[in-house]
């Protein structure tokens, strides 16, 4: 270990002690900042599951296929005790799990009762080495486990919807899940284990039990020292680091995290300190059906590839990848496993959008769907700008595939089909499959809050030991970077994997691995948006009512986390409710103020209401001279809002692609994850 490391683990083991004695002193106060209070969540009567095309054995079979991300050993996560002062149940109970918006889980594969979306995942013998103690590469000495709680795709992307007495749950939608709490609360919670004398000897002894080691004063010891271990690794340094550095200033809340700027800060943070950079721009959770289909995916259309763009997501929360070893031989070992990652994806791209249940949320009023439908497809906006002043077209497509900018099918009419209708591909890529051409729009035509775009579009990436392969070069725009390391784990991970050469091509989607930063923002096509609350890319607009208002018509702050649905404006209860998130767009004026401070000593002088984020300006609807910015169409009567939502309620524009969904229903409906790939 070098000096400066070994200086910089002193200083964290001062701070962890700092932080175990504060806790002690300040008792249920410290205990607060630590794991704040969650919502009460009650049991519903009845749980309906929608007809999304999906058996039951895929469905349940999705909830609990690892990807990956390797959290804390699974022995841990099942020792560790309830943070509540004085509450030995198991933090892993489901009554307990459900309080961070987990969806609960019955299925067959869930052998101990966890949520949808979390499991275990076992690394394999080839892989322990480096990647066991979950910090690769291990110290020398150091345990190396074998079995890891491990989150799924379906954490994020499983909606448990509340109407009355009834839920029903959304395959494929935006969870709610409070991601950032629970790893942080995670991670508090192995702090005070470790320092509270007799909450660690509950968990040792656990721990012990549950890997069957022997019950000796020894075994206990090396239990300590794993855990000691493991608090001075990466994970949690990185977590004490971007504390004390207020590297994430704007709060995530219920369904929403900065999945590029915390993933680029995980991802590259090893090559250099200087890639961990500030990341103040959460992002909703994306609803899945369709996007095998699209040419682009993610908030701002970055990732081209499904294969290059599951391995970037579970990257991106807590798969361990090799990245910055010493000896270029053992670099860009990952737990990524890349069978799973392609069943997963072809099984979503058989996912149909969900239905809304009139049996659950009402009828539709057949009267207003058909005024919907017309202002929706067929109204045309007077004051609109042309395609080409209004989208964003790349210089070239980075995959070489020829993508007509405007593309010509662009609707010029339906005051949201304009935006939103899917339109095919006019040219096949070079393996014959045609995509959905999402039009992208410039950040100054739809002028909503532009910080996810802006922060990725400016990310460079230092690119340390793996200055070689990028020819050299010491920094790199973070599309590349991201293309080049990605490209290297696929193809260790498909050598490591045994994926037949001729198998390859169809695990990779037929596509190239792409990756681009573009200033714009998507427009998808909204069949199934109902069941997607709140609504932006960043979550600012709690329903579909207040999407289609003035913006001096819309919530300045509303309440977030709560299942409850509203099938009028479409949307969440967003009244206050115990342990909900206040979503706020601009502070209040002491914050302002305290903000101001902030700002002064970092040498800049400036006073700003508005939160870096979460901002709920544009895709505006009010009369306006033409090419304002923000404003996408007229003013809307509120008859004329309720119109649109209740057609959105029914509607289903999307039409299957000619480009072998048989051939992806046949891998979809597999028994297990060796089976054939032709």
């Amino acid at each position: 270990m070098s000096p400066q490391k070994s200086k910089l683990v002193k200083r964290i083991s001062v701070i962890l002690i700092a932080l175990a004695l504060a806790v002690l002193i300040l008792g249920v106060e410290g205990y607060r900042f630590l794991f704040p209070v969650l919502p009460k969540v009650a049991a519903p009567k009845e749980v309906v599951r929608l007809d999304q095309g999906w058996t039951e054995d895929q469905r349940e079979k999705y909830y609990q296929t690892a990807q990956g991300s390797l959290i804390i050993p699974y022995s841990w996560f099942m020792a560790l005790e309830r943070p509540e002062v004085g509450n030995h149940e198991p933090f892993a109970n489901e009554e307990n799990l459900v309080r961070y918006d987990l969806v609960p889980d019955a299925s067959k594969y869930n052998h101990d009762h966890l949520p949808v979306g979390v499991t275990i995942q076992t690394i394999d013998d080839d892989h322990l080495r480096n990647l066991g103690c979950g910090a690769p590469p291990c110290a020398p000495g150091s345990s190396r486990h074998k079995e890891w709680v491990t989150y799924t795709c379906a954490a994020c992307h499983v909606a448990q919807i509340k109407y009355q007495d009834k839920s029903f749950i959304v395959d494929g939608g935006r969870g709610r899940w409070n991601f950032t709490v629970f790893n942080t609360t995670l991670a508090n919670l192995l702090l005070v284990t470790r320092y509270s004398p007799g909450m660690f000897d509950r968990f040792a002894n656990k721990v012990i039990a549950f890997e069957k080691r022997p019950s000796t004063p020894d075994e206990k010891e090396k239990v300590k020292h794993e855990l000691d271990e493991f608090l001075h690794g990466p994970s949690i340094v990185g977590g004490i680091m971007a504390g004390i550095k207020n590297t994430y200033p704007t709060e995530e809340g219920y369904g929403r995290m900065d999945a590029l700027g915390r993933g680029a800060n995980g991802q590259f943070g090893p090559l250099d300190d200087r890639n961990i950079l500030v990341a103040n721009a959460p992002v909703l959770i994306p609803p899945l059906w369709y996007t095998h289909d699209f040419d682009w995916v993610q908030s701002v259309a970055a990732i081209g590839q499904p294969l290059g763009r599951n391995v970037t997501e579970s990257w991106g929360v807590n798969s361990a990848v090799d990245l910055a070893n010493p000896d270029p031989t053992q670099r860009f070992h990952s737990s990524i496993p890349i069978r799973n990652m392609f069943w997963m994806e072809t099984l979503i791209s058989v996912m149909k959008a969900p239905k809304w249940p009139e049996d659950i949320l009402g009828k539709v009023d057949p009267q207003l769907v058909d005024l919907g439908r017309y202002l929706y497809e067929e109204k045309v906006f007077d004051n609109a700008r042309t395609p080409a002043e209004e989208q964003w077209c790349p210089d070239a497509s980075p995959s070489g595939d020829y993508q007509p900018c405007p593309n010509p099918q662009t609707q010029a009419k339906g005051l949201c089909a304009r935006c939103h209708a899917a339109i095919g591909q006019v040219n096949a890529n070079e393996n014959g499959k045609r995509y959905f051409q999402l039009p992208m729009y410039k950040l100054s035509v739809i002028g909503t809050d532009p910080m996810d775009a802006v922060n990725f579009n400016g990310r460079k990436v230092y690119t340390g030991v793996l200055k070689d392969k990028f020819g050299g070069r010491e920094k790199v725009g973070v599309g590349e970077a991201l293309l080049v390391t990605t490209t290297e784990i696929m193809a260790r991970e498909l050598d490591h994997q045994h994926i037949a050469p001729e198998d390859r091509l169809k695990i990779t989607g037929f596509r190239k691995n792409d990756f681009r930063a573009p200033l714009a923002y998507p427009a998808r096509p909204l069949t199934g948006y109902w069941a997607t609350p709140p609504y932006m890319h960043n979550g600012a607009i709690p329903n579909l009512y207040e999407v289609m208002s003035p913006v001096n018509e819309r919530s300045a702050s509303f309440w977030t986390g709560s299942e409850v649905f509203d099938p009028v404006k479409v949307g969440y209860r967003t009244e206050e409710f115990e342990g909900g998130f206040r979503f706020d767009t601009k502070r209040n004026l002491l914050e302002a103020a305290a903000f101001s401070v902030r700002e002064l000593f970092a040498g800049h002088l400036r006073f700003d209401r508005d939160i870096a984020g979460n901002s709920n300006l544009g895709h505006e609807f009010r009369n306006a001279p033409k090419g304002t910015p923000g404003v996408i169409g007229p003013y809307l009567s509120p008859k004329e809002r309720m119109a649109i939502i209740e057609y959105m309620k029914v509607m289903s524009e999307v039409g299957p692609l000619d480009d072998g969904s048989e051939y992806r229903r046949r891998i979809a409906l597999l028994k297990d994850m060796e089976g054939e790939y032709k």
